[in-house]
């Protein structure tokens, strides 16, 4: 009887193989379906201030159409297939227990929405129709949550990102089409869980909090367990973008909806692909920000003046020697 575990080692392989060399008949082979009903890409701009740091794992390609396909291969196949035991990536830094300005401005920076004051009552409730100030102290809100939960910076990368797209850092947001509000949009039914005010969700150190927590939850029961066994065979970037996806693709749809096992909807992926720029970003940053420095180990100040000793001996030695031949 085969193993579960090299099953889907053996099955996710194969979705890398279809990923990276974009070749269409594999991806079909694999899902039975034709991948001429893609979405258009949309244009994406590297954020400001944030240098390049593998790209080509982020952002778009020509092949576009076929390597968002096997995208969707690879999610279906991770959040499908039998979960194993998994833990954090070996060795990755965890979110820091404090956060200085300087590392927030570079935050605001990288994730800020471009809005103007809204000028009418309507358009506060809009995505990202509120000022820079308002959207640095929601996003002061999220990272709060964050140093108290400490997940691991792959994890938190995805969760700013997510809480871009979804609200553009507007805590008064909501959907006119459903009853999603505030920074990670939770719809009514979920709000419930974490909530019993619906009024709270609009609330952004609440919300925050929910959707930190909610977020790390998928990941540790759905997303977590798929990723770990690929460790060995991606590189850190993918495996990044990979968690991110599949999160919002659970978070937008929900844990029982078809579309969340199968990597989310054309347009969900759309979506999740314009943010892969500021995911990039706020992923650099932490990564500089836990950053071990390198320290040189000086000798004591003992050792060296035997040291100093013995080479001014040696020295001594070598001229005696000298004179003597002479």
């Amino acid at each position: 009887m085969k193993s579960p575990y090299a099953l889907h080692a053996l099955y996710a392989l194969y979705a890398l193989y279809a990923l990276h060399t974009g070749t269409r008949a594999a991806a079909r082979r694999m899902s039975g379906q034709d991948d001429a009903c893609d979405a258009t890409r949309l244009p994406l701009r590297a954020p400001i201030g944030v240098t390049s740091w593998q790209a080509s794992a982020f952002s778009a390609t020509p092949r576009s159409t076929t390597m968002r396909f096997a995208a969707f291969v690879v999610a279906g196949v991770l959040l499908s297939a039998p979960a194993v035991l998994a833990k954090a990536t070996s060795g990755e830094p965890r979110f820091p227990a404090t956060v200085t300005e300087k590392v927030l401005q570079d935050f605001v920076q990288v994730g800020r929405v471009e809005a103007a004051m809204p000028r009418d009552r309507d358009a506060w409730f809009r995505w990202g129709g509120v000022p820079v100030e308002h959207q640095a102290s929601a996003m002061r809100a999220v990272v709060d949550a964050l140093t108290v939960a400490r997940p691991p910076i792959s994890l938190a990368a995805a969760i700013l990102a997510i809480a871009r797209v979804e609200s553009g850092w507007n805590p008064y947001s909501r959907n006119p089409a459903s009853t999603a509000c505030g920074l990670f949009q939770f719809i009514r039914a979920t709000w419930a869980s974490y909530d019993d005010s619906q009024e709270r969700c609009f609330d952004p150190k609440i919300n925050a909090a929910a959707g930190v927590k909610h977020l790390m939850t998928l990941y540790q029961t759905r997303v977590g367990p798929r990723i770990a066994p690929l460790t060995p065979v991606t590189s850190e970037a993918e495996r990044v973008a990979w968690t991110y996806r599949m999160l919002y693709a659970l978070h937008y749809h929900g844990e029982a909806a078809p579309e969340a096992t199968q990597g989310g909807s054309l347009q969900v992926q759309s979506v999740a692909e314009a943010g892969l720029p500021h995911l990039q970003g706020f992923f650099t940053i932490l990564k500089r920000a836990t950053a071990v420095p390198v320290r040189r180990v000086r000798a004591p100040a003992r050792a060296k003046r035997r040291a100093t000793t013995a080479r001014t001996q040696r020295k001594r030695s070598v001229t005696v020697a000298r004179s003597r031949a002479s």
